[in-house]
């Protein structure tokens, strides 16, 4: 995604360089310039190249800042989405909890194992979203589509629960 952005907004910046005219088309009044030969406008065309290479250069950094900036807030979007799935789950396994904690003793190994299911769901659920933080931009996309699976398999298995909680595409049509 970062890489899409980035070559986006450089050729986006490239192509507005491009574009500006710092003399006059051919044709048009404008100052005529000496005829003194290739000599003379060497170092104004250098300059301009120079100039032209700098202004895509810092265009390029403002890119990949902003391309950054993009993929970062994606990544929080996304990470408060799971937190607050794990949210329920955990309200889930509090309430199993007091179950367990008021049920009789022939409802107790059934409440148990649920209860171990949930905990084991949670804890999967996290060590995916701390693999998902640590992972660079490159592997990101397929990390988050495994979580994806996880929190929307979950969120079925949760009482009232009826749609998934998949984040929409994070990358723009094409």
């Amino acid at each position: 995604m970062m890489r899409w952005c980035l070559g986006m907004l450089t050729a986006t910046a490239a192509l507005a360089i491009s574009c500006e005219r710092t003399e006059p088309p051919t044709g048009t009044e404008g100052p005529k310039q000496p005829a003194t030969g290739a000599t003379a406008t060497a170092p104004a065309t250098q300059s301009l190249r120079e100039q032209m290479e700098e202004e895509v250069a810092r265009t390029a950094d403002s890119a990949k800042e902003l391309a950054a900036s993009v993929v970062a807030q994606i990544r929080a979007r996304y990470e408060d989405r799971v937190q607050r799935e794990l949210a329920r789950v955990d309200e889930h396994i509090a309430q199993l909890q007091q179950q367990l904690a008021n049920a009789s003793e022939a409802a107790r190994p059934v409440i148990e194992e649920q209860l171990a299911q949930w905990r084991q769901r949670a804890v999967t659920m996290r060590d995916k979203m701390a693999h998902l933080r640590a992972a660079s931009d490159e592997v990101w996309h397929e990390l988050k589509k495994d979580l994806d699976a996880t929190v929307d398999q979950v969120r079925q298995a949760l009482p009232g629960t009826t749609q998934p909680a998949t984040v929409p595409a994070t990358q723009p049509a094409q």
